[in-house]
């Protein structure tokens, strides 16, 4: 912060840091004298306790600079600055008061010498915390090489890897089976995520993609595709943390929090209107979002830039007079409902709730976060509290601006967003009480609740073993990052690793260990620590001899001094991570940042959770000694145990059951001998050391460039100069008709994906920790390899998997035990609603689409030997299309495709054996879809789709469906959502499934709120009456529509990722229309408001409309289920046999619950006896698309 230095003023100085709990309460006093080199500040009355947010980075006094040298510490008493001169002299003596009043406050805040923006900390009267990013620098100027940081040319010789996360290079051709929120997905996703078969066609709206159809990367748009502009847009984002969260919940009404997250976005006294805001969000292409944690609630939202002020004016009246009107309070208690409901089924929240009752009675960590209906109404009304005054009580005394941080960021200068800031939110209320404070409550657990083993039923089909410690807080100690250190080690998988000879004896599929930084798992209370393994059916037989495994890994570690060359490798990987790091979406950067801002000092805004600043050997040597056999609990997660957990977590209903560890089992435990096997990891081959920016060996294009085509390959290459960092992205398609023929084929692709990434693990984790990154996904069409990182070691990699796919093998021991794991993710696929509602609607429609439920009924007759064989003939015969694009020159991009070719020795495939996909044409009038979900028995999440298609599309008709999609996403959400409370989820979305567009509204609801058919009703009627509205819709406010449109499509690229995977879509889909983007904006220029009426009412008058209804147990629902197989037999080969019409049985009958899980069959629902004749109601997947017409192949090209 920047102080002013006043003579003869005396000002109290306050200060606080919710992580520390430490104030400063008098003025200090500066004496000067002209001989000094530094500036002693002392406290005349008090013992400083200093922490590093009260720090003086920058101050200005009358010409001179005091910069900050050291930091005090608790009890210190003496703070350090360093004079600097600007050529003015000091003062030959002289007493002046240190004054916290901020004029300018701009400490420095370290940041990469890569990143362009501008920084600035403010703190406003009222004590809000304020970081401005000014971020004017845009990519849409194309450098070369000789533009690059002079920084970067003198550090050549330094090792550096690639960015995290946040520069997926998945492109989203293929729907990822384990994406569901919008946290940050890693290239490597989870267990779940190999299963992927491509066809997904949702373009914008929602995470899943395909590279064959419409994808939500389109949206951004590369400054070389742009009419050219001072500079490109970008979107503005702002986030405001408060410094208070759910363990603030009074015991009376759990989930209060939370509850108030969701009230105070319902209007305010300026802007009463509770959709005003949400309404100005998504009319200038933006959204909004807020999140509850233990500690702190954020909420953020981002706007095109032009519309920024009026949105900050909108968003500060929340927490300056926020309406919060009664009459709102049940639908807002429903909405925090539904979310706990979509959520109920979800084993990490299942876990963490059962976790809290591990706590000392009255601890804030056992509390119920979420709230439900009953916390927040049901169990209130019986005792007589009136929870809406207790609402506003708890608003009035937690939302105050003294526990508030906010960032924000645009394109404008850091006076300007200074000038809003001031004005906009020095206007919320400081009430002047202390904050909350937790850190007294280090002692936490029950001393009765540890050394204790829980079986666990989970909802998914997992064999899971999880070792859990609670150790002390580690936040302040952030610049060590102890538990990190750990983590990393402990988590290693190469060799020596505990996952490494788990793997060995064929009883561990993956590990998992540390902690995931949430406000659950580290707050200032403490900080969980846990090593997590999946395990085989093996693996789970001798859970006992893994546990005592572990345990010798630490004692290994234990025996070994801590290595400083270890610690040295990572503190060097994250450097060069925050080197080069890429920029994020403005509205994930604000988030993250006004988080931190919440517990770090202003100079570590942007390092303090990334960078490792100090090696600190006893600081890690004391965490890892709570890693005791006598601190910690072991739980068991399998089906297995369905029979024998008696006891019932209160709020999510989870079985488990407890039982004592024996002391003598412990005390084994404690220090057991280390196997050989067991050893620290090697120094990592895969850190980048070679990092200049390349020189071009042939003309630069805009676009990527055929350099190597023939019959057997096509190769696309582009070199970058625009963002001008030493990475680079290879992907690769190999396409084969042998994937689609058959569910067989289908499933043996998903065991071959399966069995490479178990056969990698090892072999690429060097490569995965030096934070390159690579991905291979299936789909319907065959397989796609991405490798993404520093291009000095990209090749490596890639050359690593490529040999593995060339000489892939297993042994039958593997096959099976990763034969068992394919099929448990097939079985927890199809048990969430949203995900069989989709897949439902995409079976229907494709012409050719094996679902899990396929899978699943043949994947028992497929031996080691099918798959073998499968892999021979996949590689016998392939068209290989990729994109080298980055720091390479055209010699290295063509090593990639030369090095594909050599070692899997393949045979070009004829051009008309080209797999392409094909969609069926929907039948005139309504057509109905209901099956049952396979959810648990008390499982109520219905999810229900509502699809219109169109004809084979061009880019005019997905530019008219785009505009019509933005005209109704907000009132959507306002008006099912908001008003209706039909659901948590909803959202509509334009799709593009192959060339032919369509538009859908989904809905996730409750079966015991509403039944399927209501909200069906509830879509038809919303879609009826804004179709009606779009006749009078003003010229002025159409024009303003395109417009921002036009805007969202023209925003500038984040980081190079987004244009690759713009560029990858074009070629995946062989339509290569790279400049599309600027061929939409023209579109949407000319389109008038006639047309679109035409077309709107074309295709959304029921003419060819299909509903899928995916749904849960609950009263509402009422009709008959057909529980039988009428879509047919799948054999084991692959082919269908029809099978005779099952008995119809009234659906409240328990016979809806009997099937067997490994014989899953979809059970449809129709209303009634007549309606299982009636043709609008789909009884017969295959019967159904028999008699339709298949539309012919469609690029969208024009």
């Amino acid at each position: 912060m920047q102080y002013v230095f006043r003579s003869g003023e005396t000002i109290e100085i306050l200060s606080y840091n919710h992580i520390f709990g430490v104030k400063i309460l008098r003025s200090n006093l500066c004496n000067v004298t002209k001989s000094q080199s530094f500036i002693s500040i002392f406290d005349t009355a008090w013992n400083w306790k200093v922490n590093r947010t009260d720090c003086f980075s920058v101050a200005r006094t009358r010409g001179f600079h005091c910069h900050c040298v050291s930091k005090g510490h608790n009890n210190t008493n003496i703070e350090y600055l360093r004079m600097g001169t600007d050529g003015n002299r000091l003062p030959e003596k002289g007493f002046f008061t240190l004054r916290n009043y901020v004029q300018t406050c701009n400490p420095v805040v370290d940041k990469s010498p890569n990143d362009k923006k501008e920084y600035r900390v403010v703190t406003l009267e009222n004590k809000i915390r304020v970081l401005l990013i000014s971020d004017l620098h845009s990519y849409s100027q194309a450098t070369t090489s000789s533009d690059v940081d002079s920084d970067e040319k003198q550090k050549e010789e330094e090792p550096c890897e690639v960015s995290s996360a946040e520069d997926d290079v998945d492109s989203g051709e293929d729907y990822d089976m384990a994406s569901e929120s919008g946290e940050d997905e890693e290239l490597l996703d989870s267990e779940e995520s190999d299963f992927d078969e491509g066809s997904n066609d949702e373009k914008s709206g929602s995470e899943e993609e395909t590279e064959e159809e419409g994808s939500e990367s389109d949206e951004a748009e590369g400054s070389l595709h742009k009419p050219k502009k001072p500079i490109a847009k970008k979107m503005s984002a702002a986030a405001l943390a408060v410094g208070v969260g759910s363990f603030a919940d009074p015991p009376d009404i759990p989930g209060l929090a939370h509850f108030l997250e969701h009230m105070v976005f319902m209007g305010s006294e300026k802007y009463p209107d509770e959709s005003s805001f949400d309404a100005l969000i998504k009319s200038r292409g933006g959204s909004d979002n807020a999140s509850t944690d233990c500690e702190t609630t954020v909420f953020q939202f981002e706007i095109l830039h032009d519309s920024f002020e009026e949105a900050l004016d909108h968003f500060a009246q929340f927490f300056i007079k926020p309406l919060m009107k009664r009459n709102a309070t049940d639908r807002e208690v429903q909405a925090v409902n539904s979310e706990f409901q979509g959520n109920k089924n979800s084993d990490e929240s299942r876990s963490e709730q059962l976790l809290g009752t591990w706590t000392k009675a009255g601890h804030p960590l056992g509390k119920f976060m979420w709230g439900n209906e009953e916390s927040l109404k049901i169990m209130p009304a019986a005792q007589g509290i009136d929870v809406y005054s207790r609402l506003r009580e708890f608003h009035s005394r937690w939302y105050s601006a003294q526990y508030m941080t906010l960032c924000l960021q645009s394109q404008e200068s850091l006076d300007t967003l200074e000038s809003w800031v001031t004005k906009i939110f020095s206007a919320i209320p400081n009430n002047g009480l202390p904050p909350p404070f937790y850190s007294n409550l280090q002692d936490r657990i029950d001393s009765e609740k540890i050394r204790k083993i829980y079986k666990i039923v989970p909802v998914k089909q997992v064999h899971q073993l999880e070792i859990v410690w609670s150790l002390p807080c580690q936040l302040q100690n952030y610049r060590v990052k102890p538990l990190h250190y750990l983590s990393w080690i402990i988590g290693h998988e190469g060799k020596g690793s505990i996952l490494s000879y788990l793997k060995q004896k064929l009883w561990g599929l993956s590990l998992y260990c540390g902690n995931d930084e949430s406000g659950f798992e580290h707050n200032t209370t403490g900080a969980f620590f846990t090593i997590q393994v999946t395990l085989t059916e093996e693996g789970h037989r001798n859970a006992q001899e893994i546990i005592v495994l572990i345990f010798e890994y630490l004692e290994m570690l234990r025996r070994e001094s801590l290595k400083l060359w270890i610690y040295r490798e990572i503190e060097s990987i994250e450097d060069m991570k925050f080197r080069f790091r890429e920029q994020v979406d403005p509205i994930d950067y604000v988030e993250r940042l006004a988080e931190n801002m919440q517990i770090y000092p202003p100079e570590h805004f942007i390092t303090g959770d990334s960078l490792y600043f100090e090696y600190n050997e006893q600081i890690i040597r004391d965490c890892m000694d709570s890693l005791r056999a006598d601190k910690m609990n072991v739980l068991l997660f399998s089906k297995l145990y369905q029979d024998s957990c008696q006891q019932k977590e209160k709020w999510f209903g989870t079985p488990y059951s407890v039982n004592d560890l024996s002391e003598s089992l412990i005390e084994s435990w404690m220090h057991p001998e280390p196997r050989p096997e067991l050893h620290l990891p090697a120094p990592n081959r895969f850190i980048a050391t070679d990092i200049h920016i390349k020189e071009p060996d042939m003309e630069l294009c805009c676009f990527p460039q055929v350099i190597k085509e023939s019959s057997l390959m096509k190769l696309w290459y582009k070199k970058d100069t625009k963002f001008n960092v030493p990475k680079g992205y290879a992907f690769f398609r190999l396409a084969s008709p042998l994937m689609n023929e058959s569910p067989v084929s289908m499933v043996c692709l998903d065991l071959l994906l399966k069995i490479l990434d178990y056969n990698l693990n090892e072999a690429a984790y060097d490569a995965l920790t030096a934070d390159l990154s690579y991905a291979i996904r299936g789909h319907q069409s065959g397989i796609t390899i991405k490798v993404h990182g520093y291009n000095d070691k990209l090749p490596l990699l890639f050359e690593t998997i490529v040999d593995q796919i060339a000489v892939f093998d297993c042994s039958i021991q593997l096959f099976e035990i990763l034969k068992m794991q394919v099929q448990r993710l097939y079985n927890n696929f199809v048990i969430k609603p949203e995900k069989l509602c989709r897949e439902l609607r995409l079976q229907l429609i494709e012409h050719l689409r094996w679902t899990p439920l396929n899978k699943l009924a043949v994947i028992k007759g497929i031996t080691r030997e099918t798959l073998l064989n499968f892999v021979l003939k996949f590689k016998c015969m392939l068209y290989i299309e990729g994109l080298v694009q980055g720091n390479f020159t055209c010699k290295e991009a063509c090593a990639f495709g030369q090095l594909l070719q050599e070692k899997l020795g393949c045979n070009p495939l004829l051009p008309e054996m080209y797999p392409e996909l094909r969609i069926m044409q929907l039948p005139e009038g309504q057509h109905t879809c209901t099956v049952q979900s396979f959810g648990e028995h008390n499982d109520n999440n219905t999810a229900v789709i509502c699809y219109y298609q169109d004809k084979p599309g061009d880019n005019k008709t997905i530019c008219m469906m785009d505009v019509f999609n933005e005209y109704l996403e907000e009132p959507c959400f306002n008006q099912l959502r908001t008003k209706e409370q039909l659901g948590y989820e909803i959202y509509n979305q334009t799709t593009n499934t192959s060339g032919i567009v369509g538009f859908v509204v989904f809905v996730g609801t409750q079966a015991n709120k509403y039944s399927a058919a209501h909200v069906t009703e509830r879509i038809d009627a919303f879609l009826s009456k804004y179709v009606s509205q779009l006749k009078q819709f003003p010229l002025k406010d159409f024009d303003k529509l395109k417009r921002s449109l036009i805007m969202q499509k023209r925003i500038d690229d984040n980081h190079m990722g987004e244009e690759v995977d713009r560029n990858w879509y074009e070629i995946a889909n062989r339509t290569y229309l790279f400049d599309r983007l600027q061929k939409e904006v023209k579109c949407i220029e000319e389109l008038s408001l006639q047309e679109l009426l035409s077309y709107v009412h074309g295709v959304i008058s029921d003419k060819k409309k299909l509903t899928v209804q995916v749904i849960g147990r609950g009263p509402w629902e009422v009709g008959v289920v057909i529980p039988g197989q009428l879509n047919g037999v799948i054999n084991n080969d692959g082919s269908r046999k029809l099978s005779s019409v099952p008995p119809v049985t009234d659906l409240s009958s328990d016979i809806v619950d009997d099937l067997q899980k490994d014989k899953r069959t979809l059970k449809y629902v129709v209303p009634n006896m007549a309606a299982v004749q009636d043709s609008a109601f789909i009884t017969d997947v295959t019967r159904f698309k028999n008699g339709l017409y298949i539309f012919p192949i469609t690029k969208l090209l024009h």
